[in-house]
């Protein structure tokens, strides 16, 4: 069986980053990725913008059952850690609202970096190889594959979640690992769109504003977001509800009943700006009420909220007790989620090989030698490039312990 230095189990982020950092250290290195191409899910980042990073790093904005262990790891690797490692790979970079992408906007970009590396670091890449086993083999690590075993010192699985798993991104990564004991915190689809129950019926498809936003599990407040919302013709998406999806999901999945209170008008006092335009509006058309304030398709839903069925009728004839039922409409939006989109559209998954399993370093307390990157441990990180941080930090952590 051929040896190396350092066997990848998987082509993705973590594993191209962490396949030329070992390159780089002068180790043998082989990469395995089960599908006929590496980095497939890396193209769809940013909206195939390739949003690698953000300017805004700190421990909130990632997420773990075990938050000792996530702030200890991301405490060995930071912003400027990341870039340096970008000029390493000859991406010059760019920033828009705090998310960083490579200068020429396209994610193909930092695959063909990855890639390029690769090539002129000599690590060998072999794709179309699935794994079945990785045991332990006199001195060294086995990875066995259908027909071909390779030999290593080191092994480092970074085979990802479970989202896409069109792109064979899907959790059968866990299974090297649970077959040595390691417990599995249950994978939930995060960043992801929900689905609620009645929008359809609201017309409010494609309509895109800014709101504050909470979610609440069996009628308790979770977490909080603010932010651009987009309403679909099943729900909702956008970045603040990819920031809650998370928890919904995972309550979802647990049968809590989960619900979102949303504040359509988070910079204006509903309340007081319906007094004023009662005032001034005077005569005009019901239906107008809204005009300037919000667009015009929320007319119908905040007045259905509002419990306000007769609209042919002026602005001036809507009495005290009604004008506070529309502010409360507009502050109170409240949509029930029913589900996510699930993993087949998420962009990452929460949960994984819990971090309790793993040494300061991402070794495998069970398996000596044996590290796990990226995606496949329990942490996630918010929308805007955090996920990808941890992708490579989590190389960068494992590597600079060789």
């Amino acid at each position: 069986m051929e040896i190396y230095d350092v066997i990848i189990i998987g082509g993705g982020a973590a594993g191209l980053a962490s396949a030329v950092l070992s390159a780089k250290k002068g180790l043998k290195t082989l990469v395995l990725e089960k599908s006929d191409r590496v980095g497939k899910k890396l193209l769809l980042t940013g909206n195939g913008l390739g949003n690698i990073c953000n300017k805004n790093i700190s421990p909130v904005f990632f997420h773990s059952e075990n938050e000792v262990k996530k702030n200890a790891y991301l405490s060995k690797f930071s912003l400027k850690d990341a870039l340096e490692f970008f000029d390493f790979l000859n991406i010059p970079t760019t920033s828009i609202n705090n998310k960083i992408y490579p200068q020429s906007l396209q994610a193909s970009s930092v695959l063909d970096a990855l890639r390029i590396k690769c090539n002129t670091l000599n690590v060998n890449v072999k794709t179309g190889f699935g794994v079945t086993k990785v045991q332990p083999s006199g001195a060294y690590i086995e990875v066995c594959g259908d027909n071909v075993n390779y030999l290593g010192n080191k092994v480092i699985v970074a085979t990802g979640g479970c989202t896409y798993p069109r792109l064979n991104s899907d959790g059968n990564g866990y299974k090297l690992f649970e077959s040595y004991g390691h417990k599995v915190i249950k994978p939930c689809p995060s960043l992801v769109q929900l689905k609620c129950e009645g929008v359809s019926s609201m017309n409010l498809k494609g309509i895109k504003t800014d709101v504050d936003a909470t979610l609440f599990v069996n009628g308790k407040p979770v977490k909080s977001e603010n932010g651009e919302l987009l309403f679909t013709d099943y729900g909702v998406s956008g970045p603040v509800i990819f920031n809650l999806s998370g928890e919904a999901s995972r309550a979802l999945f647990n049968s809590h009943k989960v619900e979102l209170k949303i504040n359509l008008s988070p910079l204006c006092d509903p309340l007081k700006e319906l007094q004023k335009r009662k005032s001034s509006m005077g005569e005009a058309p019901l239906l107008e009420l809204f005009n300037g304030y919000f667009k015009k398709q929320f007319t119908r839903p905040i007045f259905s909220k509002a419990s306000i069925s007769t609209f042919e009728r002026t602005v001036s004839s809507l009495d005290s007790i009604e004008i506070f039922a529309i502010s409360k409409a507009i502050t109170a939006f409240d949509l029930k989620v029913v589900s996510s989109l699930g993993f087949e559209n998420a962009q990452a998954t929460i949960g994984g090989l819990s971090l309790d399993d793993f040494d300061d370093n991402l070794m495998s307390l069970k398996i000596k030698n044996v590290f796990a990157a990226g995606e496949i441990v329990d942490i996630d990180g918010d929308c805007g490039g955090y996920n990808l941080f941890w992708a490579w930090a989590s190389a960068n952590i494992i590597v600079n312990s060789f």
